[in-house]
């Protein structure tokens, strides 16, 4: 099932909601974010979040301005979210979905 996509805004960021994910201590998870149009100065960009092969938030239409200081760079998984990053993978190219399937479906 598609639904529209929902989407916080502010002046700081613009953020995918996906809402409760029910982790529980010791899970594993693949979590993967996408985005487009990255510091375009257009409303054109889009970004995607993927959970475990399944996208359950995403936005698009939005001015993407990224400050490029990777001092200030974070990653963050929401307020609730204590836990530990295995690996990351950072790419010059927006996935698409055949291509996380094939990643969160390849052998550990």
């Amino acid at each position: 099932m598609t639904t529209a996509p929902r989407t916080i805004a502010s002046s700081a960021a613009v953020l995918c909601v996906v809402g409760d994910l029910g982790w529980r201590s010791q899970q594993w998870h693949h979590v993967v974010a996408t985005w487009r149009n990255a510091n375009s100065w257009r409303a054109d960009g889009a970004a995607e979040v993927w959970i475990d092969g399944v996208r359950p938030g995403w936005t698009e239409g939005y001015e993407h301005r990224v400050a490029w200081d990777v001092g200030a760079i974070t990653i963050g998984l929401g307020q609730r979210f204590q836990g530990r990053f295995d690996e990351v993978l950072i790419l010059d190219t927006m996935l698409g979905e055949d291509q996380i399937g094939a990643l969160y479906n390849r052998p550990i």
